[in-house]
């Protein structure tokens, strides 16, 4: 004997019944997270890595992404190491900005499925509706999630533009200096 079939719960729209898939608020956003995890399992996986420690100087300290004042004026072997080094925190900060992405776009999503369910949640006229919603906890929390992770991508976008344009600017340097 087969086990009896889970019901769908409906929702009655007059003469006919239709099923209704909507998923509570709190399942959903579960959902996503689980969405952010799973691919960096994926990644993992592929036997893929983000680089996950900034490149550090011979003295052990942290590079600090910035070209030296005096860059131009350093030696062959200066600049050769001054380009890894550029070029490993470029490479560190891409990746912080892969996964700033990810957050970002997993947060817009839990973002428009809340403003959904809330926005349902209320009654009255449609900019009622919306006010309440903008001010319902927890709208506002996620959104605040959401904020976060989209500056947070922003931020970190700017440091790799800045870090790409130094790595150019000493790329053709060494390439001016091969010339001479």
């Amino acid at each position: 004997m087969a086990p009896p079939k889970a019901r769908i719960p409906t929702v009655d729209v007059g003469p006919r019944e239709r099923p209704s898939y909507e998923i509570p608020l709190e399942d959903g956003i579960e959902q996503y997270t689980a969405a952010g995890i799973k691919a960096m399992t994926r990644v993992e996986e592929d036997g893929l890595q983000l680089p996950d420690e900034r490149p550090r100087m011979h003295d052990g300290s942290y590079f600090d992404g910035r070209l030296p004042a005096n860059w131009a004026a350093l030696g062959n072997r200066e600049i050769g190491d001054l380009f890894e080094m550029l070029t490993g925190y470029a490479d560190y900060v891409g990746g912080k900005g892969g996964l700033a992405k990810v957050l970002m776009t997993n947060a817009s999503e839990k973002l428009e499925l809340t403003k959904a369910k809330v926005r349902k949640s209320y009654t009255g006229t449609a900019e009622e509706k919306i006010d309440s919603t903008y001010s319902d906890a927890r709208y506002v929390e996620v959104n605040a999630e959401w904020l976060e992770a989209k500056e947070y991508y922003e931020i970190l976008n700017g440091i790799l533009d800045a870090s790409n344009r130094d790595i150019r600017l000493l790329s053709r340097h060494i390439e001016v200096k091969k010339m001479d």
